[in-house]
């Protein structure tokens, strides 16, 4: 038997989602926040650890752009950052399927 579950998360305040999809093969959320990167990124991390998230992985990617992976019991999703312009960050999270190997 397979088990499924939608992952929910509550999203930093200022997050303002522009596009969201739930078939699985792209981002579930994606959207804008009004704050510089730094703050979006402090934001984005204290948010999911309150709801019991733990950081698996950073991965820097260049000055202003962040991809992390989190995990929460069986669950896992990615977390992509990116500054738009000063004081404007986009944000982009997607499930990660099963966190045990196949």
């Amino acid at each position: 038997a397979v088990l499924l579950w939608a992952v929910v998360l509550q999203l930093p305040r200022s997050a303002v989602v522009l596009q969201e999809d739930a078939s699985g093969k792209t981002w579930r959320q994606s959207g804008e926040m009004s704050c510089a990167f730094p703050l979006a990124v402090t934001q984005w991390d204290s948010r999911l650890r309150y709801q019991g998230w733990v950081c698996q992985d950073r991965i820097p990617m260049g000055k202003y752009r962040s991809l992390s992976v989190w995990q929460k019991g069986e669950q896992r999703i990615t977390v992509f950052l990116w500054q738009l312009k000063i004081g404007q960050t986009g944000f982009a999270w997607g499930e990660r399927g099963s966190a045990e190997p196949e």
